[in-house]
């Protein structure tokens, strides 16, 4: 008996907080959202979701980030300590989410309505809404199923346009976005039209390559290891090719491995020789992808003496 007025007060919260949501007041909408996130209801992420295209900026960043913290197994901040010592704020909290990946993440589906909602923000004229909101819609949209099949089509098809006609920081983005669109895509048939769309990602991190940029031509490459996309194999290996070595070679060689094409063998074979021990680890892990198991004769004569910790963890 003394459990069901403890539930009744919690609801009246919960819907007194979702109410708050709608306030014409900005202070008394962040108030809510800071409720909403602060109880870890996992219900809250539908009516977050509504302001996450809010008319102010304050409001998008707190639902953005109330999101964030509703799907997280633990929280980031925007706090970091310099020194030990003071405090400052940091704007790359959405980058962050991302570099932790998705083990970061608690097994709760991810509501249409949030997909939505980021994919609105996506396209915000405030740059910090934007690249926060693309590093989310990226990480949670793999979880929202099926049902969210129409919100990825449209994230994606953004994502694609923010790599041809954004600004750098957009665009590099974008491409850290398309890597992980692999597993985002994995929800969609390739032949339906959404399945398309994610397709054409490939094609366009390939235009990407070759970039002035050195960063946007880097993250490129990468995303397209990590997209394993197929297709792009030769373009990568024209890339390493040029460059040898570097950022740019280590770059290509990464995509390269990442995909593990069959037809890449005898180029991750001369990479074993390599003074890089970078390059020998790729090379060693584009051969395992690549399914040639006739040549682990090789790899062991290849590495006899290797004192690399990394390129031994890639061969055993």
């Amino acid at each position: 008996m003394a459990i069901a007025p403890s539930a009744g007060r919690a609801q009246h919260s919960f819907e007194q907080a979702a109410a708050g949501l709608k306030a014409p007041d900005p202070s008394t909408r962040i108030r809510a959202i800071r409720m909403l996130r602060d109880a870890g209801y996992p219900e809250a992420a539908s009516p977050i979701a509504s302001v996450l295209e809010d008319s102010d900026d304050r409001v998008q960043i707190e639902a953005i980030d109330a999101e964030r913290a509703l799907f997280m197994a633990r929280p980031v901040s925007r706090r970091k300590k310099v020194g030990f010592v003071v405090e400052m704020r940091t704007r790359d909290v959405g980058a962050e989410t991302f570099a932790a990946g998705q083990l970061s993440l608690l097994p709760r589906r991810v509501p249409t309505e949030v997909l939505w909602g980021l994919v609105a923000a996506m396209r915000d004229d405030n740059p910090r809404i934007r690249l926060d909101a693309m590093n989310l819609f990226g990480l949670l949209a793999p979880l929202a199923g099926a049902e969210g099949t129409s919100a990825i089509r449209s994230g994606v098809s953004w994502t694609i346009e923010a790599l041809r006609r954004g600004d750098l920081v957009t665009q590099m983005a974008a491409a850290v976005v398309a890597g992980h669109a692999q597993q985002s895509c994995g929800v969609i048939p390739e032949d339906q039209p959404s399945g398309q769309v994610c397709a054409e990602l490939g094609n366009v991190l390939v235009e990407a390559v070759n970039s002035r940029e050195p960063r946007l031509r880097r993250a490129a490459m990468q995303a397209l290891g990590q997209l394993r996309y197929s297709a792009a194999a030769q373009a990568l290996a024209d890339q390493l090719s040029y460059y040898e070595r570097g950022p740019d070679g280590e770059a290509a060689l990464e995509g390269m491995a990442r995909i593990g094409h069959p037809a890449s063998a005898e180029i991750f074979k001369r990479q074993l020789a390599k003074s890089n021990a970078t390059m020998r680890r790729l090379a060693v892990e584009g051969l395992a992808r690549a399914g040639e198991t006739d040549d682990l004769a090789e790899l062991d004569r290849a590495l006899q003496g290797e004192r690399s910790n990394a390129v031994l963890l890639a061969l055993h």
